[in-house]
């Protein structure tokens, strides 16, 4: 993902991918947020949902 944001492309997700990992979380910041703040954050509310990392297929953000 990191990679698609620094050329400004969109990730594809195969169809297994899809049937496999059923989560998508949607994250919004303000600019110059700790990133470690972010990942602990999304970890919480994953793990909130009675969900884990391995199930969330993608994750969206927006640039400012």
């Amino acid at each position: 993902m990191a990679v698609s944001n620094i050329i400004e492309a969109e990730p594809v997700i195969t169809t297994t991918t899809e049937a496999l990992k059923t989560i998508i979380v949607g994250v919004g910041c303000r600019r110059g947020a700790e990133s470690a703040k972010i990942i602990r954050a999304v970890e919480l509310a994953v793990a909130e949902a009675g969900a884990t990392l391995e199930q969330v297929r993608l994750l969206a953000s927006s640039r400012y």
